[in-house]
């Protein structure tokens, strides 16, 4: 072995990979005929960060499940966004047509700064110098609108809200769907936001919607901003406040029914705060406490505070960093604090499937029951001073006359209300009825279909839940709507007239049960068409004098045939129970197709 042959084998072993510039002169020097070295390989381009990855994951996990909720909330986003919008546009013009004149808006005005009527619109913003009712004074009719209309177009976005954020949220923990969520990419309490984004859209589409229905209206651009502006706080803050709850709630349905008394509680404290300013009396800074008041504060088209906006913001976000800083420590199905369980409940279940229908549904209804006494109770106590205001512009306005039926006396002001305690009472059963429906869309009646009776059965609990919840409103209603009037006016005949009036509606209300019962039994969109066939009716019997329908489209509402007893009197010549008869006979008739469909088709 050569000199030469010991150097390049040494020079080849320094080089292990055989790629150094040395190990190719040793190969050379020596004469070698090994294989050619392989270039390096080129590096492997950088992997992302993992949290840049699982954050990208995160973001695309959230707009599947928002286009999700969306794709479920359009239909009923659309009748929402078109139900305020109409009502704003319509209310703008049945405003302008019923005060026509100043001497009208100045009487207006002066039954608007009353603390009864001020409980159920407003604090009359624009309207304090024309409280004596004087023409000169008179308020211009976008003060009206601002304080009779923006109360319940706030109302309607915030019962959107509260069922929006309760669907997405503890119902779908009920009902399994949270839990795939959670197994995605989405981290823990990603939900709510998602919920929280979806709804600032919903609730954006609704401001819109009332923004064209008051510009359409003939109302002005910025006041009318200012009013959709004002009414879509409110719902922001209802949604945040309703995503709170549910952390806290044992249930959907306690969620919800927890969310609704909040809303109740922001009407009442408004309501306590306007009274008393009406009143010259210390303490209406009360209304200022409730998101309603923060609402009707921005007085549009009279004082125009913008920055009063600024408040619902604020409390909305700070509610909603709250609620999903709860979700986030929060179990599924269980509340952020558990409460101790309560004596007495390992008692034993009901016995009866009755029962058992009666146990679940038992809290709604007598929530209905407390709503109808307490429309009875306040509008039955303005029946004497509503008839010494009202007179005046009644003369004037030929739309209220054919709104009140062409003359205001205690009666027809008392008719008049027992329609709306009718219509409470209407949808009462309506609601109870379809929770059948529910119960089987849930999951929840297969343990029940599974025990040893018909699945009739199921539906026939149902059906007299609800009527014997519809009858309790009814009697409830209208004893507290007879003897408030009756008392006021001076008169105990009315206490008499208006419990059988409310009795006598009884069938009306049957006919929509019956008509849902049906539905059910079909087994088809049930919900969604019933509650339709419940707003076409209570729009037909509403407004059919103010909007002049014909005779024909009148008689299509089962609310039109029910005895007029509170507006005639008992004994008159008018006064005919036939149509009641009839409605009784169609609701059994109705009731009776839906339990033996639903007998002969499998569940959902």
């Amino acid at each position: 072995m050569t000199g030469a042959d010991e150097a390049g084998r040494g020079h080849a072993g320094t080089a292990a990979d055989g790629v150094g510039a040395a190990g190719r002169c040793a190969d050379a020097a020596a004469g070698s005929t090994t294989a050619p070295v392989r270039p390096a390989a080129a590096p492997a381009p950088a992997r992302p960060a993992p949290e840049l990855t699982d954050r990208f994951a995160e973001l695309l996990a959230a707009a599947s499940l928002a286009r999700a909720i969306l794709r479920r909330e359009a239909r009923g986003l659309a009748v929402w966004a078109a139900g305020l919008g109409l009502l704003a546009w319509y209310s703008c013009v049945a405003l302008r047509d019923t005060y026509s004149t100043a001497t009208l808006r100045a009487a207006a005005a002066a039954l608007e700064r009353t603390p009864g009527v001020a409980a159920f619109t407003g604090p009359g913003l624009g309207m304090e110098a024309a409280a004596s009712g004087d023409p000169a004074t008179a308020p211009v009719v976008s003060a009206i609108v601002a304080n009779e209309v923006l109360l319940y177009v706030a109302l309607g976005a915030a019962v959107l809200a509260i069922l929006t954020v309760i669907r997405h949220t503890r119902a779908t923990e009920e009902t399994g769907q949270a839990e795939l969520v959670r197994a995605g990419a989405l981290r823990r309490g990603g939900e709510g936001a998602v919920v929280l984004l979806v709804l600032d859209m919903e609730l954006t589409a609704v401001g819109i919607a009332v923004l064209v229905g008051l510009i359409l209206g003939g109302m002005s651009v910025g006041g009318s901003f200012l009013f959709a502006g004002a009414a879509v706080g409110v719902g922001a803050v209802m949604g945040t406040t309703t995503l709170l709850l549910a952390q806290l709630a044992p249930s959907a349905r306690a969620a919800r029914g927890l969310a609704l008394l909040a809303l109740l509680a922001a009407f009442e404290t408004r309501a306590l705060g306007d009274v008393l300013r009406v009143s010259d009396r210390p303490g209406g800074w009360i209304s200022l406490l409730s998101p309603i008041g923060w609402a009707q504060a921005t007085g549009p088209w009279t004082v125009d505070r913008w920055w009063w906006l600024l408040v619902p913001v604020v409390v909305a976000d700070v509610v909603g960093l709250v609620a999903l800083r709860l979700s986030v420590r929060r179990e599924i199905g269980v509340p952020s604090f558990p409460l101790p369980e309560a004596p007495g409940a390992d008692r034993p279940g009901p016995r009866g499937h009755l029962a058992l229908a009666l146990r679940t549904r038992g809290a709604a209804l007598a929530w209905w029951v407390v709503a109808g006494v307490v429309v009875g109770l306040l509008y039955g106590s303005l029946t004497g001073s509503v008839q010494d205001t009202l007179g005046r512009m009644l003369e004037q306005s030929p739309y209220l006359q054919a709104f009140l039926g062409g003359r205001l006396t205690p009666r027809s002001f008392l008719d008049t209300v027992l329609l709306y305690v009718v219509l409470l009472a209407a949808a009462a059963g309506v609601g109870l009825v379809l929770s059948v429906w529910r119960e089987e869309r849930g999951g929840r009646a297969d343990v029940v279909v599974a025990a040893p009776r018909s699945r009739a059965t199921r539906l026939v609990d149902g059906v007299v839940v609800a009527a014997g919840g519809s009858l309790a409103v009814l009697v409830a209603g209208g004893a507290c709507l007879g003897v408030t009037g009756a008392a006021t006016a001076g008169d105990w005949a009315l206490a008499r007239d208006a419990l059988l009036a409310a009795v006598g509606a009884w069938p009306a209300c049957l006919v929509l049960i019956g008509a849902a019962a049906l539905l059910i039994g079909v087994g088809r969109s049930a919900g969604a068409v019933g509650w339709s066939l419940y707003a076409a009716a209570a729009c037909v019997a509403a407004l059919a004098g103010a909007l002049d329908l014909p005779q024909w489209v009148r008689d299509l509402s089962p609310l039109t045939h029910s005895p007029r007893v509170l507006a005639l009197g008992l004994g008159a010549d008018g006064v005919s129970w036939t149509g009641a008869a009839v409605m009784l006979v169609l609701a059994v008739v109705l009731a009776g197709a839906g339990a033996w469909l639903v007998g002969r088709r499998d569940l959902r």
